[in-house]
């Protein structure tokens, strides 16, 4: 994710999106062959470093050729990331049945080069910066409040939606007593009430302001997060996680069009920043569940969810308190 941003902004899309195909087919394939924990962990490596250049990569670039309707062509991005993310899990559990699980990802490994000959022979748009001077320039630009705040915001918005997708399924097996695979159906929920909520929200947009439907759908994830902590009941349970993942779906198309729009010339490398802080959030957050869980208990633990939802509509607030004030 950092990687992406800079390459781009010198020296295009082409290069940096055939590159980000070639390592995440390499990890896998190695994945499935490695004998080692070693090779494994630098398969793993090698597997993420292409997914963080891929998944920044195609943002910024549907940022880029996005000059009307950036957010609901962001949030249409989005929906097919919750194809995946709910329907991979699914199809791979169901093929378990006939293959083994190396023999499933060798196979991904070469479904994954399918890409690659689109990117080779699909047109991109030039790189932004081939002057070194303005190149640094426009950098310099990056450390606009404005960005540093988005970032932050991302950092807590990435934090609960990977918290959310690593810890609902637990919770619920450890705490209201299912079985795990109810439990993992549970989950699919959560990725259905993100494409649910994306797929909404890329219709309403020309209805309604991006300001407002950010709070409503915050505020859908805050009660239903606080709800979900004080549940004991399996389908009051599913359907909070559902309307989690509604809740949660429209931040990042909404804040990475605000990224988009107002650092034009720099906007792969301000995606880059911006990502890397969520990714950092996105690790940082569900560890912390985790060590609070161990302390006290899942439900203890779980306060921290609504309470990073308190902190993003409050930096929202104050961007849009900010931008109002400047205008």
């Amino acid at each position: 994710t950092l990687i992406f941003g800079p390459t781009v902004d010198r020296s295009g899309y082409k290069f940096i999106l055939i590159l980000s195909i070639l390592l995440i087919a390499t990890g896998l394939f190695a994945i499935s062959t490695t004998l080692t924990i070693t090779l494994l962990k630098i398969a793993l490596f090698t597997t993420g470093l292409g997914g963080g250049i891929i998944n920044g990569g195609t943002n910024s670039l549907t940022s880029d050729i996005s000059e009307t309707n950036r957010t609901a062509k962001l949030s249409l991005l989005g929906i097919f990331f919750g194809i995946g993310a709910f329907g991979i899990p699914l199809l791979f559990s169901s093929l378990l049945r006939f293959l083994e699980p190396d023999t499933i990802i060798k196979i991904t490994s070469v479904i994954t080069l399918m890409p690659l000959f689109l990117f080779i022979f699909t047109w991109f748009p030039s790189s932004k910066q081939t002057n070194k001077d303005k190149l640094f320039q426009n950098l310099k630009k990056l450390k606009n409040p404005l960005l540093i705040f988005l970032s932050i915001l991302l950092f807590f918005e990435s934090g609960i939606e990977i918290s959310t997708g690593n810890w609902a399924s637990t919770f619920l097996y450890r705490v209201i007593k299912v079985e795990k695979s109810q439990g993992i159906f549970s989950l699919s929920l959560f990725w259905l009430g993100m494409m649910s909520g994306r797929l909404l929200l890329s219709k309403i947009l020309t209805v309604a302001r991006e300001s407002t439907l950010f709070i409503i759908y915050m505020l859908i994830a805050l009660i239903s997060s606080i709800a979900f902590i004080s549940s004991s009941n399996y389908f009051l349970s599913s359907t909070l996680i559902f309307f989690m993942g509604f809740g949660y779906s429209s931040t990042y198309p909404i804040v990475l069009s605000t990224i988009g729009n107002n650092f034009r010339e720099t906007s792969t490398t301000a995606f880059s920043l911006a990502l890397s802080t969520a990714f950092l959030g996105g690790i940082t957050i569900p560890y912390l569940i985790g060590l609070l869980t161990k302390t006290f208990n899942f439900r203890v633990a779980f306060v921290l969810i609504p309470l990073a939802i308190v902190i993003i509509i409050v930096i929202f607030s104050t961007i849009q308190r900010k931008t109002k004030q400047q205008a």
